[in-house]
C-alpha cells in the first residue's frame, strides 16, 4: 500500500500489494513438501484433522475479518441506514434457517453448509477484485469465476463434511472437483491470452493455482493447509480494504464514536478496526457460551442444543457473505473511500 502526499490522510491500495499476498499459497506447498521429505510428517500429526476442528480454525482466523466488516457496517450510520431493510429481511431468513435447521440438520451438516458458503464468498471476493486488475470483461472471465467457485465448493464440502453426511461418494466428489478445476484452468488460459497486463495474468494464474493446490494438499492428507492458504489470502485482502477505508474516511476527521474515541490515543486510525475485531472475537469465544448457558439453564430451565458462539459466528458470517455482495460494489458509499493503483 502506498500513501499519497496530500493534506487529507489517504491510503491507495496497490494491485502489486494484493498480488504479494498470494505468496502464502506456495509457502503452504513448500510446508507440505518439507514435512514429507525432511520432517517425517510431523505436521500431519499436529495439525487439526476433523471438520469440527476446521471450524474452530475458521473462528480463530476468519471471524476477526467478519467482525471487522460488521463494525464498518454498523458503526457508520449512513451505511446502516442505506442497507438496514436488506439486513432485516436477511436476519429473519437466517433465524428461520437456524431455527428450523436445528431440528433437521446435524452439526456436521451445518459445518458443511457454512464451509461451502465460505468458499463461495472467498472466491467471489478474489474474482471481483480481479476484474479491476485483469480488465477482461467477457463471458470467459465470468465462466472462469463460476468454475472456480464450483470446484472450490466441492473441495470445501469434502473437507467440512464427515463421510456420514456426504450426498454422493467421496470418489465421485473428487472426480467432480478435478473436472471442474480442469475447466477453470482452461478458462484461465483463455483469459490470460486476452489479458494485456502482466499483473492481470499473474492474478488469473495465482487464483487458479490456489484452488488446484487446495486439491493437491487435500489429496495428500494436508486438508488444514488446503484451508489455510485461501483463508489467509482472503482475510489479508479484506483487511487491506478495511484499513484503507477507515483511514480515508476517518483519518482526517473521525465520523463516529468508535474512531472519535480511538483518536484520543493519538495512534492513528489504521489499527482500530482490526484490534476491535480481534477483541470481540476473543470475547465471543471466551464468554458467550458460559454466559448463555448460565442464562438458559439457571434462569430459563432450557438446554441450548448448540453453542451460542457457533450461532453468533454463523449469523455474522452469513451476514458478512450477504452484505459484502453489494456494499463494496463500484457505486456503493464504501467505494468513495477506496483508491486503487
Amino acid at each position: 500500500m502506498s500513501y499519497p502526499s496530500t493534506d487529507k490522510p489517504k491510503i491507495t491500495v496497490s494491485f502489486g500489494f494484493l498480488l504479494g499476498i498470494y505468496w502464502i499459497i506456495p509457502i503452504c506447498l513448500l510446508a507440505m513438501l518439507a514435512d514429507r521429505f525432511w520432517f517425517e510428517q510431523f505436521l500431519t500429526r499436529i495439525l487439526p484433522s476433523s471438520p469440527q476442528n476446521y471450524f474452530i480454525f475458521q473462528i480463530l482466523f476468519g471471524t476477526p475479518h467478519i467482525i471487522a466488516s460488521t463494525i464498518i457496517l454498523t458503526t457508520n450510520k449512513g451505511y446502516l441506514k442505506a442497507y438496514r431493510k436488506r439486513i432485516m429481511v436477511f436476519t429473519i431468513l437466517v433465524l428461520l434457517f437456524f431455527g428450523i435447521g436445528s431440528f433437521y440438520l446435524s452439526y456436521d451438516a451445518f459445518l458443511a453448509i457454512i464451509g461451502t458458503a465460505t468458499i463461495l464468498h472467498v472466491i467471489n471476493q478474489q474474482v471481483g477484485i480481479g476484474r479491476g486488475i485483469c480488465r477482461v470483461g467477457s463471458w470467459v472471465y465470468d465462466a472462469w469465476g463460476i468454475s472456480l467457485v464450483l470446484s472450490g465448493s466441492v473441495l470445501y464440502y469434502m473437507i467440512f463434511s464427515s463421510s456420514g453426511v456426504l450426498l454422493v461418494s467421496r470418489a465421485s466428489l473428487e472426480i467432480a472437483f478435478w473436472i471442474l478445476t480442469g475447466i477453470a484452468a482452461l478458462f484461465a488460459i483463455a483469459n490470460i491470452l486476452k489479458c494485456r497486463t502482466w499483473r492481470g495474468r499473474v492474478y488469473l494464474l495465482a487464483n487458479t493455482l490456489m484452488v488446484v493446490q487446495g486439491g493437491v494438499l487435500y489429496a495428500e492428507g494436508y486438508a488444514f493447509l488446503a484451508i489455510l492458504g485461501p483463508r489467509l489470502v482472503h482475510d489479508l485482502t479484506a483487511f487491506t480494504f478495511y484499513v484503507a477505508h477507515d483511514v480515508n474516511r476517518h483519518g482526517a476527521t473521525p465520523r463516529n464514536w468508535l474512531y472519535k474515541l480511538a483518536s484520543k490515543f493519538k495512534l492513528g486510525i489504521f489499527w482500530v478496526c482490526p484490534a476491535f475485531a480481534v477483541l470481540l472475537t476473543y470475547l465471543i469465544g471466551e464468554y458467550a457460551d458460559p454466559l448463555a448457558e448460565l442464562v438458559a439453564d439457571r434462569f430459563l430451565g432450557y438446554h441450548l442444543p448448540y453453542a451460542i458462539s457457533f450461532l453468533i459466528v454463523g449469523y455474522l458470517g452469513l451476514l458478512h457473505y450477504f452484505s459484502e455482495a453489494f456494499t463494496w460494489r463500484s457505486e456503493s458509499p464504501y467505494r468513495q473511500h477506496i483508491f486503487l493503483k
